[in-house]
């Protein structure tokens, strides 16, 4: 059975995946985004489920990636090749 969702903890990881390939420190994007780095932290590591946040997350980095392509299940390869 083909899994159509992914869990908050996959979605932390591809943002945290995304935010390194564009060389942009935990520090860097806490700053922009007004959070406090270890707020920043504890959300790309699953210790903590904030929607406010995986927004603000998602929405910095809109203009570069497929959001459709981000949310999807399966191979986090795929990010790389769907760069809009």
């Amino acid at each position: 059975m083909k899994k159509n969702h992914i869990s908050v903890a996959e979605l932390s990881a591809r943002l945290k995946l995304i935010r390194q390939e564009h060389g942009i420190t935990q520090k860097e994007l806490a700053q922009a985004l007004e959070l406090n780095p270890a707020t920043l932290s504890k959300f790309e590591n699953g210790g903590m489920v904030n929607a406010a946040v995986l927004l603000d997350i998602i929405c910095f980095f809109h203009e570069k990636y497929n959001l459709d392509t981000l949310l999807k299940s399966g191979n986090d390869d795929v990010i790389h090749d769907e760069i809009l």
